[in-house]
């Protein structure tokens, strides 16, 4: 199965939630999508992870934090196609930046 690049949406700005802005999923068989979530403190704990509403899934030893940054990748399988969305919602509140690849 060959992989095809769709769309890249990021989105960037301080609180518990933030959003990648509107984008496009084809209606191609196989969707899949990568949220990735990065923060410049600790977040608490990240309750929700979305794309085109469905919810992701922590993807394995993708999570921890570093000298500056917190961060953390999820997987969204078979997203909806159309015109979709993707979101974090985490505890605390603090400056952080959402990107999406589907």
């Amino acid at each position: 199965m060959a992989v095809v690049y769709d769309n890249v949406k990021q989105g960037a700005g301080t609180g518990t939630t933030i959003g990648s802005g509107d984008f496009t999923i084809s209606s191609s068989a196989n969707r899949a999508a990568i949220v990735l979530l990065a923060f410049l403190a600790d977040p608490g704990t990240i309750s929700s992870v979305t794309c085109g509403g469905q919810s992701g899934t922590l993807i394995s030893g993708t999570s921890g934090n570093n000298t500056y940054w917190w961060f953390a990748a999820y997987k969204v399988i078979n997203p909806a196609s159309g015109t979709q969305s993707a979101s974090g919602t985490w505890a605390n509140s603090v400056d952080a930046w959402v990107g999406v690849v589907t």
